[in-house]
């Protein structure tokens, strides 16, 4: 059902319409448009220009998110096919997995250092 709705967001192209997630975004925050625009170093226009794209630059959308305290990459992560999610997820998962084996082994280490200190 998720997927159906995602679907929905997509543009043309199968992608988020950035725009509108910012602007999304800068109305739950209660932000004008002006007041956006300031904070980015922007003119007002410019700042509108944005919300009416449907991709933008990374440096733009980083700086946004900044201004927002918004982390719009993982929002974006969201719309990835669930295959993509998942080879990320197990890269991430065996690295997990190696450093609780890491942990293990020097919990295991420290004991046998506090064993030797206590003789």
């Amino acid at each position: 059902m998720d997927q159906i709705k995602k679907q929905k967001k997509l543009d043309g192209y199968g992608f988020p319409h950035l725009g509108k997630m910012i602007e999304k975004k800068v109305r739950q925050k209660r932000l004008t448009n002006s007041e956006m625009a300031r904070r980015l170093g922007v003119s007002p226009t410019s700042f509108a220009e944005y919300l009416k794209q449907n991709s933008l630059q990374f440096r733009i959308l980083w700086k946004i998110g900044l201004v927002l305290e918004y982390n719009f990459l993982a929002d974006l992560m969201e719309y990835l096919p669930e295959d993509a999610l998942n080879s990320s997820q197990s890269s991430f998962l065996e690295t997990i997995q190696q450093q609780a084996e890491e942990i293990k082994d020097l919990k295991k280490e420290n004991e046998i250092y506090k064993g030797i200190l206590k003789r």
